[in-house]
This record gives structure tokens, C-alpha cells and sequence, in this order.
């Protein structure tokens, strides 16, 4: 670490101690409790959520919240954030592990574009998409996924919702550890792929008031997509993972609380992150066509073969540390601080044309980020009155060069290329409060607010490669400049409890993402700046529980409208992607919940989404390759009002059974099975019909043999039936340089089956 970033991280502890100096101190949130039974009654018992920055049950908090447990991550063998979305119906995962939900999310590459859909772990905010694709889950207590928008209390630019990642803490006098180990076997790929995840938590008390709970995590993943043609000097095509997580709770009084936590992680490969083969080729004899035919490989869907003879590698190491201070000042009054720094480097060179021919060989980026982040929140609670008022401030920077190099054509070559470097600089500071007042026992109005003013500088320089004919990604040039914007958002709603198993509330909200700038444009007439985006929400839900606690319904109605929605075009004819904004995107739709225990031995989880999200003004729509509708066979643009947003789905469901048949002593078995069902998506901001995958139906079994508490084996599958599904379509901008729709496919390790096993330990 450098001696200025040091500094800085001194500085945000410094500010963090001396207000908790100046006031008495409040007691940390404990970790989210899992879903209990009452054994008595055999109920679905209750679950405690942080949706509001506070601990409540679930059925009492006015907002839509999918809460997933740390056994429902083990019964569905869910690994990592891409995961998730198996279980959590409003969330789908696109290329590089950004997120859409409800149907509205960034499907954006830029380092320089927070995703609309945040991600938070352990009360630390991480905006930037990189963050969220490296790492495993490990000794994870609690995930929500919050729909709507989120900024308000959580961090910052999570305009269309969260995905709020809670481990396990360090548990106070208690010498304690766990082991598992898990192998996967995707029989259906080329070559038979496999992979292993291994896990190890070790819990230590330091002191009679403190503790130390360690975690690391290893997972070697082969790719999903084999490279039958291999001659390049440098592939690194399996997905390893390395993590390793310290964390010290600390409570020398009751009314103080110190959380110390560090982190480190390595990924390495392009396995589930760039697994890219061909999908269809408008023109038999394009310069992909012709290479991927000397491969002896058929384009199609089902297709998981490609070539390769460039350097074909990406690692990433991801770090940081938080410390989280909380002070009881009085009985009424909680004063918490986090201070946070988070950092990445990034290395990667991809053979950008999926062949063994020699078209995009060169396609480098390299990558330093790191951000820095502080929130104070005084917490009340006094009568009818409770509520939060806080500030937060966050900065970061982010410097990178890179290089994009082709040879295309046939006959006479085509040299194209040019190298880039930059900075990205964000200060963003916030004043932010909500507040219920509890008119009755029955009856309580929610009102909140936040003032964000953001500032943004950047400075990128293009330029042509010397030996190179033309530019690739645009003309030679220098692009950014400083912006900056001040926004403020609210909230207000009420909600209405008759009676203890019945909760009913309306809310109106807005929310906000923060500018930023593109690296290049493909022309100089284009401004590189992506103005703010904002929303507002209109939500109305029921939270309900039957028969003694047996069921659980819950379901929210909600109209959300954007306005200068962030995205990302292609545009036709150039190897150019544009970071931009849509005018407007409207989405509505219903969302359901809950889980049912007929019997103390049978448990049903289930959800469900029905939506319509779609853009209502795209003026600067960019026509997709081969478009010849709507004005786009003389201009790169048209108005794509009613086109739906990229990778929404209209349906989405998800349900999963458990059975747990007892044997000798505290022995039992437990049986698994989950569906998920998603209807067709369109990954193409402009509609493209080649980027379209159809519906599809997942299933998942998984049967463990629990002996005792301390030891447990499983085995399971994934996708059993083998649907094939990508997880993005696009048409590859090299080929279309010439006019050609050559159509590239990307796959995860959902999109296929996966059988396996595992051990779990505890001691």
C-alpha cells in the first residue's frame, strides 16, 4: 500500500475513534439470525433482516426483502454473488456479474459506471461491478436482496436495488471451527469439466470480551467451454479462487462494540467469466466463419467449443479493511461509524476473436482501483418516534492503460488497433435521515431523505498504435473533463399492522445514481459524459403469516420509472460500445414470497415475479448489426420506445422442498429439490433478435445425511436435466467492422450440469 493510501486509511480510523470519544457508545447489530422453528407448534419461526440499517422481522419492514438464509445457500450449493439469482427471482446475472432487478440494472463494462444495483458487505458499499464477480461465499450468515431503490440509507447509486451480503461474526467465548469440501462434475461439457471448492472457519476467543474468526476459501473451477484448437503461448482458461477473511469483534463494555475486519482475495482464469464461443454467422465466409470452420467447430446454441492462439488470461487480487465502531450514548440513542477502504488490481489480455486465427489477438487492460469511505449514523429510538440520521462520504480513483490490436480481412490484412491510458476520479458526499412515528400501535408514517452531491474527474488519451493502419475504438483523442451534480431524494409511506400476523404498506420513493465519464467516444461530436440517473418508485405490500405460523405470504406491487437511464449500446458497423443514457424506462409488476411448513418435517420455499420493464424514450437507441427497421439503414440511431430493457425476464419463479426424515439419535436425512423457471430475455438494448434466449426451466436435487450436528454428507446436482443457457448473447464487433453478424455466446456454471458431493465438518 502506498504511503498516501495509508495515510488516508489512518485518517478515516482517526475520525471514526474521535467520534466515538465524544459520545457514549451503542452496541453493534449482531449478525442476522436464520430462519428458526418453534419446534412446539412446528412454525416457520422468524426471520430478522437489516433492510432499514436495524434488526426487525422481516414480516414488519415496509420494504420488498428476499432474505437467504445460510442453509438455503447450502441446500442449493450457491457459491458466489452470480449464484444468487437461482433463488431470488427479481435478480438476473448478465456478462461480468452485473445485475438487473425488476428488470432494470447497468449492462455496463466500464470500471468508471457503478452498477444500479448495488452490492453490500458487511455495511461496506461496493458500487463498482468488478468487486461483486471475485470471491467466494464463505461463512456467510445472511444475503437480501432489497428491490426498489436503495440509496437512501445504503451507501450510494443503488438506484434499483441491493444485494446486502451479511458473515457470520465472531462468537464470543466459543473455541470453534468447520471444514467442507465439495467436487463438481459438469459431465455435458467438452471434455468432461470438473472443479472442487474447499472452506475451513475457525472461531478463537482472544479474550473473556473478544474473538477472532478466521475463514479461507479455495475453489478450481475448468472452464464450461473448451479450446479444441490451443496454441496460445499463455492461457490461463481454469477459474481459481483464493479468499481469505480476519475478522475481530471486540466488546469491552455494554455499551461499546469494535468490529475489525480484513479481507483479501485471487482470481485467476477466464473460466465462467469470459467462456465465449460462437453462436451463428450471418455470412458463411467472414474471417470468423472461416476460422471457427478450421476448427472443425459448428456455430449454434448448444455450441461450448472454440479456438485460441493468443494470450488468454485475467486475475484480479480484491482487498480492503473496514472498522465498525457502535456506541450506546443512552438507552434512546445509538452512534455507529464505519470507516472502509477497498482496493483492486486488475491484469488481462483476451483473444478477442474466439478462434485459433490471428483477428483481435491483443485486447490488454490493466487496472488500479482504489476507494475510501467513512458513514456516521446516530440512531434514535424515543416513543413513538424511531428513525436515523447520518452522513457518508467516498472517494475513489481508478488508473488504467490497456491495448486493442487486430489483424482482419482476408487477402490483403487490415492492421487496426490503438492503446489507451487514464484516471477516474469520484468524491461523493451525502447527508442522509428516516424517520418512523408510530401514530398508533396499529398505524406508522415513514418519512426520509438524502442530499448527494457528487464530483467526477477523468482523463483518458487514445491513440493509434504506430504500426497500425487505422483506430479501432475511435478517432485519436482526449476525453473527460470534471462534472459535478447534487441531488436530492426521499421516501414517504405508511404502514398499517391490524394485527399482529398481518402488515400492509404503501411507499413513494426516489432514488439516484451518480455521472460518469466514458473512456473514448467513436466520434468527437459525442460527449463522453453519462449524466445522473433517477427513479422513482411506487410500492404497495402485504406481509402475512396462516394457520399458527405455517405460512408465510408476502407480495408487493410496485411502478418504477427511470429517468437518463445508464446503459451500454454497440454500435453497428464498428468495433464501438458507448456508455450512454436512455431517456426514460418504465417498469411494473408483482412480486411474491414466502414459505409454507405443513408439517414440522416438510418445508416449501417459494417466490415468484411478474413484470413489464421496458425503455418508453430511447431516442439514441443504437441499431444493432444488420437493422434495417426504423430509419437505421441511414443513421446508427433510432427511438426505441417499448423495446423491453436487456436481460428482463416477464416471468420469473423459483420454489424449493425440503424433507428431513429422522433416524437413530439426533441422525436425519434431508431431501432437496428446487425449481427455477425464467421466460425469454433479450440481452440487446436495441432488441437485436439474434441476442434473444428462449425460456428456461432449471431443476435441482440434493439428498445429505446429517450425523449429528458435527458431520454431514451430501450429493446433488445442478441443472439436472442439462439446460443449456448463456448467460449473454452479442454480436462480436470485430466481424462487424465488414458488415457481419457473427454472433458470440457467453456461458457460467449455472448454464450447464453440475453433479457433485460434499463434506462439512464442525468441531
Amino acid at each position: 500500500m502506498s504511503y498516501q493510501s495509508k495515510s488516508r486509511l489512518a485518517l478515516l480510523s482517526a475520525v471514526s475513534l474521535l467520534a466515538c470519544a465524544t459520545a457514549p457508545v451503542a452496541q453493534a447489530q449482531e449478525a442476522a439470525k436464520p430462519d428458526q422453528g418453534t419446534a412446539s407448534q412446528g412454525g416457520l419461526g422468524e426471520i430478522i433482516v437489516t433492510a432499514q440499517r436495524k434488526q426487525e422481522s422481516l414480516q414488519n419492514v415496509p420494504v420488498s426483502v428476499t432474505a437467504i438464509s445460510a442453509s438455503q445457500l447450502a441446500s442449493r450449493d450457491i457459491h458466489d454473488v452470480a449464484q444468487i439469482a437461482l433463488a431470488v427471482p427479481s435478480l438476473q446475472t448478465t456478462t461480468d456479474n452485473n445485475f438487473t432487478l425488476r428488470g432494470v440494472g447497468s449492462q455496463i463494462f466500464s470500471p468508471n459506471v457503478d452498477s444500479s444495483v448495488g452490492v453490500m458487505i458487511d455495511d461496506v458499499s461496493l458500487g463498482v461491478p468488478l468487486f461483486q464477480s471475485n470471491g467466494l461465499f464463505s461463512d456467510v450468515g445472511q444475503i437480501e436482496v432489497l428491490t426498489g431503490p436503495q440509496g437512501l440509507l445504503f451507501g450510494r447509486n443503488a438506484s434499483a436495488g441491493l444485494v446486502n451480503i451479511i458473515s457470520q461474526k465472531p462468537k464470543i467465548g466459543e473455541l470453534s471451527g468447520e471444514a467442507s469440501a465439495e467436487y463438481d462434475n459438469r459431465d455435458k461439457t467438452p471434455g468432461d469439466s470438473q472443479g472442487y471448492v474447499v472452506n475451513g472457519i475457525l472461531n478463537i476467543p482472544v479474550s473473556q470480551d473478544s474473538a477472532l474468526r478466521i475463514n479461507a476459501a479455495y475453489s478450481n473451477q475448468d472452464p464450461i467451454a473448451k479450446a479444441v484448437v490451443n496454441t496460445s503461448p499463455d492461457a490461463h482458461l481454469n477459474q481459481t479462487r483464493l479468499s481469505f477473511k480476519a475478522k475481530y469483534l471486540w466488546k469491552p463494555s455494554h455499551d461499546l462494540t469494535i468490529y475489525l475486519i480484513g479481507d483479501y482475495s485471487h482470481e485467476d482464469g477466464i473460466g465462467g467469466i469470459w467462456d465465449r464461443t460462437y453462436r451463428s454467422f450471418s455470412n458463411p465466409n467472414s474471417n470468423d466463419a472461416n476460422a471457427t470452420a478450421a476448427e472443425g467447430v459448428t456455430a449454434g446454441p448448444t455450441n461450448l467449443a472454440y479456438g485460441i492462439d493468443g494470450p488468454d488470461y485475467r486475475t484480479v487480487d480484491s482487498y480492503g479493511a473496514s472498522l465498525n465502531i457502535s456506541y450506546r450514548i443512552s438507552p434512546s440513542l445509538t452512534l455507529n461509524s464505519i470507516s472502509a477502504w477497498r482496493g483492486y488490481k486488475v491484469s488481462l489480455n483476451l483473444d478477442s476473436d474466439y478462434s485459433s486465427s490471428n483477428l483481435i489477438n491483443t485486447n490488454q487492460n490493466h487496472q488500479d482501483f482504489n476507494q475510501y469511505s467513512e458513514e456516521l449514523r446516530l440512531t434514535l429510538s424515543a416513543g413513538p418516534l424511531e428513525g436515523q440520521i447520518g452522513g457518508y462520504a467516498f472517494s475513489s480513483k481508478n488508473t488504467q492503460n490497456g491495448i486493442l490490436s487486430a489483424q482482419l480481412g482476408s487477402g490483403d490484412f487490415y492492421l487496426a488497433g490503438d492503446d489507451y491510458t487514464g484516471s477516474n476520479s469520484n468524491r461523493s458526499l451525502a447527508g442522509f435521515g428516516q424517520f418512523q412515528y408510530h401514530l398508533t400501535s396499529e398505524f406508522e408514517l415513514i418519512a426520509g431523505g438524502r442530499v448527494t452531491n457528487d464530483h467526477i474527474s477523468s482523463l483518458y488519451n487514445t491513440d493509434f498504435l504506430a504500426w497500425q493502419l487505422a483506430a479501432l475504438s475511435g478517432p485519436k483523442q482526449t476525453t473527460g473533463g470534471t462534472y459535478s451534480h447534487t441531488n436530492a431524494s426521499y421516501k414517504v409511506g405508511s404502514e398499517y399492522k391490524p394485527s399482529k400476523n398481518l402488515m400492509v404498506y404503501v411507499t413513494y420513493s426516489t432514488g439516484y445514481k451518480g455521472p460518469a465519464f466514458n473512456q473514448s467516444v467513436p466520434v468527437l461530436t459525442i460527449s463522453p459524459l453519462v449524466t445522473p440517473e433517477t427513479v422513482t418508485n411506487i410500492e404497495a405490500g402485504i406481509k402475512s403469516t396462516f394457520l399458527d405460523g405455517k405460512l408465510r405470504f408476502n407480495m408487493s406491487a410496485f411502478i418504477e420509472k427511470f429517468k437518463n437511464f445508464q446503459t451500454q449500446v454497440f454500435l453497428a458497423g464498428t468495433g464501438d460500445a458507448l456508455d450512454g443514457n436512455a431517456g426514460a424506462v418504465r417498469s411494473v409488476g408483482v412480486e411474491i414470497n414466502g414459505s409454507a411448513r405443513p408439517i414440522p418435517a416438510l418445508t416449501f420455499n417459494y417466490s415468484a415475479t411478474l413484470q413489464n420493464p421496458h425503455f418508453t424514450n430511447f431516442a439514441t437507441d443504437a441499431c444493432y448489426q444488420g437493422q434495417t427497421s426504423n430509419g437505421c439503414n441511414a443513421s446508427p440511431y433510432f427511438q426505441g420506445a417499448g423495446i423491453a430493457t436487456p436481460a428482463s425476464a416477464k416471468t420469473t419463479v423459483t420454489l424449493e422442498g425440503l424433507y428431513e426424515i429422522p433416524l437413530s439419535g439426533s441422525n436425519s436425512v434431508v431431501l432437496s429439490a428446487n425449481w427455477y423457471h425464467r421466460s425469454s430475455v433479450n440481452f440487446s438494448a436495441a432488441g437485436a433478435p439474434f441476442a434473444e434466449e428462449g425460456a428456461i426451466d432449471l431443476f435441482g436435487l440434493n439428498a445429505k445425511i446429517k450425523l449429528g450436528d458435527r458431520l454431514s454428507f451430501s450429493v446433488f446436482c445442478k441443472n439436472c436435466t442439462n439446460k443449456l443457457n448463456p448467460t449473454y448473447i452479442s454480436n462480436d464487433p470485430g466481424d462487424g467492422l465488414f458488415g457481419n453478424v457473427s454472433v458470440v455466446q457467453q456461458w457460467g456454471y449455472n448454464s450447464v450440469r453440475t453433479i457433485g458431493g460434499s463434506l462439512d465438518v464442525k468441531f
